[in-house]
């Protein structure tokens, strides 16, 4: 204010202004960064779920990376062998499959949830493609369940002390998740199951908070038979137009034509509900987290420090 404006302020304004500055410029300072304080808590508190994790951006990266390299693998794989040929390979592996085989794709599909890589979802449906869809829909279930209740253990007893303040340090909207899952742990791990986020992401970070695991089973156990019916029902609705196709020694347009539209409609319907209930996630937890207030979560990162140094000490 001293010195003048440029903007067109009226004289009776500015003389009265220029006179508070010269008399006590501490004032003036000081309001400004009371100014500057309240911007930046209203920055904070407008804070969304987006602004979690911050600097997580390879976590979907890196997911979306490997998926979309699962596919071209695939897709590279029918270009090379041809069509008609891949469906005869899948028909014969069908027709007397062995139980080792469920073993070992059970196994190595438990293995990539609890080390984060995205093969779940191409084994759950061959494991209905294979053995029909409710043995593949139980196997695929008790594969979901046991891998989640085997990754919470694992972020509780052996990667919680570093991972949460890896997660939270510097991120106010991180401290805020934790703080309203920590809450109602029941409704917003519910919530929480049904996001676009990994999977080894949903399994890993409820076993870095101080929730106990039942509310974690029972947003497991409403998540995974939902998710598992999807891929179980694609794997053995593929495999019933695959085993026309192989008898009439079509190809991809026969495919396609032998598909049960109306049981694919039912299908999308399913993944649409999916699809739905995790944009209401987000939208419950970015409402939670925008009426949490910052002091709260200034006050809760004290007392942890308190409790960490009296640990220590």
């Amino acid at each position: 204010l001293k010195g003048g404006s440029s903007c067109a302020a009226p004289r009776s304004w500015v003389e009265p202004c220029n006179a508070l500055a010269a008399a006590e410029p501490d004032l003036v300072v000081i309001g400004m960064a009371d100014k500057k304080k309240e911007e930046e808590k209203e920055e904070h508190h407008e804070s969304g779920l987006g602004d979690v994790g911050h600097g997580l951006w390879w976590v979907p990266a890196i997911t979306a990376a490997m998926i979309i390299g699962s596919f071209l693998a695939v897709g590279i794989f029918i270009l090379v062998v041809g069509f008609d040929k891949t469906i005869d390979l899948l028909i014969e592996f069908a027709s007397n499959p062995h139980w080792s085989v469920a073993w070992i794709l059970c196994i190595v599909c438990f293995l990539s949830i609890i080390c984060f890589l995205p093969l779940w979802p191409p084994i759950f449906i061959l494991l209905a493609f294979v053995y029909g869809f409710w043995k593949g829909f139980g196997m695929a279930l008790a594969v979901m369940v046991s891998a989640a209740i085997a990754s919470f253990f694992l972020g509780r007893f052996v990667f919680q002390s570093r991972a949460r303040e890896w997660l939270v340090t510097g991120s106010p909207a991180a401290e805020k998740l934790c703080m309203i899952v920590e809450r109602s742990p029941y409704w917003y791990l519910l919530l929480f199951r049904f996001l676009y986020i990994p999977l080894w992401f949903r399994n890993y970070i409820p076993g870095l908070l101080a929730v106990s695991i039942w509310p974690f089973l029972l947003s497991v156990c409403a998540h995974s038979p939902w998710i598992c019916f999807v891929f179980a029902y694609i794997g053995s609705t593929a495999k019933d137009a695959a085993t026309a196709v192989h008898n009439t020694h079509g190809g991809i347009v026969e495919f396609l034509q032998a598909m049960d539209w109306i049981s694919l409609a039912l299908f999308s319907v399913s993944f649409a509900a999916l699809i739905l209930f995790g944009a209401y996630g987000t939208y419950e937890y970015t409402r939670a987290m925008n009426e949490v207030e910052d002091s709260e979560v200034e006050k809760l990162v004290a007392a942890r420090e308190t409790a960490e140094q009296s640990a220590t000490a």
